[in-house]
């Protein structure tokens, strides 16, 4: 029975090992861990496309063979932070810069894994990159720009061209009205039925106002 629990657990262990690994490599955040003597023993896809390699160059290398000797200055001072403290730093704004000389500003959580002796004996790296981001917000901005343009011009269409019809009967109706009212043509029946048009065109461009201030309030 233990030895069927032991083994239970240890297949459960390697599923959601397994699992874990595939989220981290579906992630588009850049994620790598590296030891303490800065080489990298794991890392994510996304990271490898990002500094333009491939697993088998990053897996074992040292992590200053991969950054610039600026950058990877900085990440080691922000490194001996987190071993001495024991904690872990977010929303750190770093740069990288590629092989071609071109920066790009990421930002970055560190986090310390610790062993049973509570001491740090790797650290997890979780980046963003910013201008990436930058392009998703203006990509999304152009698009709600795109959406309010056409709610105003479908506010424009039932202000305008359904307001206009409704006007108009309700110009001819009162036309009539007077018409019949100077020459002394009284019609209890016709009366009735034109207040009742009247009384509809009104309604309607309660209607019409009403549903184009919902849309207004509508926009992003």
């Amino acid at each position: 029975m233990l030895t069927e629990l032991s083994n239970l657990n240890n297949n459960l262990a390697q599923d959601l090992s397994q699992d874990l690994s595939l989220v981290l490599d579906n992630s588009s955040e850049y994620i790598f861990i590296k030891d303490l003597e800065n080489r990298i023993v794991y890392t994510n896809s996304a990271f490898c496309e990002f500094i333009n390699k491939n697993k088998s160059e990053v897996l074992g290398n040292f992590t200053y063979s991969l950054f610039s000797k600026e950058d990877y200055k900085k990440y080691s001072r922000d490194d001996l932070l987190i071993i001495e403290s024991r904690k872990a730093l977010h929303k750190i704004i770093e740069s990288y810069t590629d092989k071609f000389g071109r920066r790009y500003l990421t930002i970055t959580d560190k986090i310390p894994v610790l062993n049973e002796f509570n001491e740090v004996i790797r650290i997890i790296v979780i980046r963003k990159n910013l201008e990436k981001q930058s392009i998703e917000v203006k990509r999304l901005s152009e698009k709600i720009l795109e959406l309010n343009k056409k709610i105003d011009e479908f506010g424009y269409l039932l202000r305008h061209d359904l307001l206009e019809p409704v006007r108009m009967i309700s110009s001819f109706i009162e036309l009539i009205d007077k018409m019949l009212k100077t020459h002394k043509i009284k019609d209890e029946k016709l009366q009735k039925y034109f207040s009742f048009v009247q009384t509809s065109c009104k309604k309607m461009k309660t209607l019409v106002l009403r549903t184009t201030k919902s849309i207004n309030n509508a926009k992003y």
